[in-house]
């Protein structure tokens, strides 16, 4: 049992391609607490924390299985001639949503709007069995993960090559969700969105040349040779690296220590982006009901009383970048789906039959 205590919420496999001559031994981080990069920093003891995933090592054996999968595909994609396949097309996605649920940050934030809904459902007065931990939250990300992961099976699958002199970093918490429509879009402001939302985008590092992108094919364009893309221009590639310095809890990491002064500016560039809080809990009394239905009014948690009906609603405050690389291109004809109601904009594939949804292009 004591071999499996140390457990990594980024996988070893995962972070080799960026290691000390990619051995997975030694890596070079930047702490953005510090301020300051670490040469050569122990990988075993990166991004893992005793028993994370429980001591029946049940979910560290399930995670096992699509870390194997995910570092065959890596072994491809890295051989001379590779051209993107279905079977990498299908693992590359499920393993960036995998490592988008699965980290100490995922599971803070998860935990932290847990118990701030709580807070208010109880008046502040939280059984203490009924608080949720870090490691309850992590439970529930994994089953929320098996539930949830087929809904990303309409996106579509490119590589970038970067071709520049510098590299791609990676951090903590890798695995990028966000949504250039969502954040650009006026008829969006304001709403969250989420995997299953129009113009997701999703972003993962896999070695220091190479990225991959998940993206909605009925938002974006992004043609391609065999499921790569040449990326000649630095611009582009600080901009698929901002996202780390946005997203990252508390390390990057990177192959190079030649990169250490580039990765230091990158993070000051961008440091000031960096969302202070990653979640509002929006609450809402009942005002009105009538035969047509219920009106509700946003108020702020001392206005409520007890008993008093409430709705609760989760904004996630997701960081915004500066600028889109410019490969990521808009489609000619957008499809987006809409019903009018707080599901927000939707892709076709999660269109509901009877739900009155329209594409609103």
């Amino acid at each position: 049992m004591a071999s499996h205590k140390n457990q990594h919420f980024v996988p070893r496999c995962y972070l080799k391609p960026f290691t000390l001559d990619e051995k997975g031994l030694a890596i070079n981080l930047y702490n953005i607490d510090k301020q300051a990069s670490i040469q050569a920093a122990p990988v075993k003891g990166q991004c893992s924390r005793s028993y994370f995933y429980g001591k029946d090592l049940r979910l560290e054996k399930m995670l096992q299985k699509s870390e194997s999968l995910y570092a065959d595909a890596i072994r491809k994609i890295t051989a001379p001639g590779y051209a993107l396949q279905d079977l990498e097309k299908f693992v590359l996605p499920h393993f960036c949503l995998l490592q988008y649920s699965r980290t100490e940050a995922a599971a803070e934030r998860a935990a932290l709007v847990q118990s701030d809904m709580a807070d208010i459902a109880f008046g502040g007065k939280v059984p203490a069995d009924l608080r949720t931990s870090v490691k309850d939250a992590v439970q529930m990300s994994m089953k929320a993960f098996g539930e949830t992961s087929h809904v990303i099976n309409d996106l579509k699958v490119v590589l970038i090559r970067n071709m520049t002199d510098h590299p791609f970093i990676t951090s903590d918490d890798p695995a990028i969700v966000t949504n250039r429509w969502y954040i650009q879009n006026l008829v969006a402001r304001n709403k969250s969105f989420g995997i299953g939302s129009s113009g997701a985008l999703f972003f993962l590092p896999v070695t220091p040349k190479v990225l991959c992108v998940i993206y909605d094919g009925d938002v974006y364009s992004m043609p391609h040779n065999h499921g790569w893309i040449d990326v000649h221009k630095l611009s582009d590639i600080n901009l698929f690296n901002q996202h780390q310095i946005l997203n990252c809890a508390a390390n990057i990491y990177f192959h190079n220590w030649d990169s250490a002064v580039y990765i230091d500016r990158l993070y000051r560039d961008a440091m000031h982006m960096r969302p202070d809080i990653r979640h509002e809990i929006i609450v809402s009394i009942l005002e009105h009901e009538d035969d047509w239905g219920k009106k509700y009014r946003v108020v702020n948690r001392s206005e409520i009383a007890e008993h008093e009906e409430v709705l609760i609603h989760v904004k996630h405050n997701r960081p915004r970048p500066t600028h889109w690389p410019s490969v990521i291109r808009w489609r000619e004809k957008k499809r987006v789906y809409s019903n009018g109601s707080g599901v927000g904009f939707v892709r076709r594939s999660q269109v509901e039959e009877g739900g009155g949804y329209k594409n609103i292009y």
